[in-house]
């Protein structure tokens, strides 16, 4: 126990000396070994005859040899030092055999431009492991916090939480989409006048989107009307493909859903930067090896995503 008075005053370094001495059998091979000088390494060999009650090396006819007590000692003392030194290494992962599960918090958006891939990708490599899916709300973070959530997927915020670390993935423009027989369409073109001239729907989780395009639009001198708003980005594509409103969407979501819902994409008459989309974890995963791993292929699989 670490509380036995004979363990607290044991000096455990000197279990790396004994385990020296005991390997080479030499006091100056094992001072060698060490980086330690001769004579240091000999007043380790006296603290150790102490602490143990028993010369542990003595004389032979070629060298020390080791008593019996010292010979008990070998396997155990090497068993210590082993399991030392595996407490200091990072942690084992083996994706091939693991058996665990990730929770991983996202809107519809980065789900259906990220999780077919990545879910691809961790059923081939490690079966065992199990994903589930939740969906982001202003709370999103805290759940990392309290580990109710293991990555958050999703819009990058403009400053990092104390307390957790993020990673952009990609930067996704945005386009407009709408109906190919809008009547805002001028060939394939969408001016800046019938932009704003037309009923809109929004799609955002948080406001964000929405403030960066009406700020766009109030700094060139102009606005629109928002007649739909919706947290949900595949249905609000679906909503614009069968009625008159146009909507500002991320590139990567509209061109996934085009060949389907039958929109037009074309390029948005004013300018707003494009979204950055990220991976957000909290701190104590960072070193986690099982957790980098999640994180590993998050990055891998997005690769390519949005140029």
């Amino acid at each position: 126990m670490l509380d036995d008075p004979e363990v607290r005053r044991f000096d455990l370094n000197l279990l790396v000396a004994l385990d020296a001495l005991l390997e080479e059998r030499s006091v100056s091979r094992a001072a060698v070994r060490l980086g330690l000088s001769q004579p240091a390494m000999s007043r380790a060999l006296g603290r150790l005859r102490k602490a143990f009650g028993d010369q542990l090396l003595v004389r032979g006819q070629s060298g020390y040899v080791p008593t019996t007590r010292a010979e008990a000692l070998i396997a155990p003392v090497r068993r210590v030092l082993r399991e030392s030194r595996a407490l200091l290494e990072p942690g084992s992962f083996d994706a091939a055999t693991a058996r665990l599960q990730f929770r991983v918090v996202t809107n519809d958006y980065c789900a259906l431009v990220l999780l077919p891939r990545l879910v691809n990708a961790i059923r081939a490599q490690a079966p065992g492991i199990d994903i589930e899916v939740g969906r982001t709300d202003p709370n999103s973070l805290d759940q990392l916090a309290n580990g109710e959530a293991d990555l958050v997927l999703g819009h990058l915020p403009p400053a990092a939480r104390t307390g957790h670390l993020v990673q952009l993935l990609f930067e996704d423009p945005f386009v407009c989409v709408l109906r190919k027989d809008h009547p805002a369409l001028t060939g394939k073109k969408l001016t800046l006048k019938n932009y704003c001239s037309h009923p809109h729907c929004a799609a955002d989780v948080d406001g964000s989107l929405t403030g960066e395009v009406d700020a766009a639009l109030t700094a060139l001198g102009e606005s629109r009307r928002v007649a739909f708003r919706t947290p949900h980005f595949l249905a609000a594509l679906f909503v614009v493909a069968g009625s008159d409103l146009i909507q500002t969407a991320p590139r990567s979501l509209a061109e996934e859903l085009a060949p389907v819902t039958g929109l037009a994409l074309v390029d948005l008459p004013l300018r707003i930067a494009p979204a950055s989309v990220g991976q957000i974890w909290h701190e104590r995963h960072q070193t986690d090896p099982a957790h980098a791993w999640l994180r590993a292929q998050v990055k891998q699989n997005a690769l390519g995503t949005v140029v």
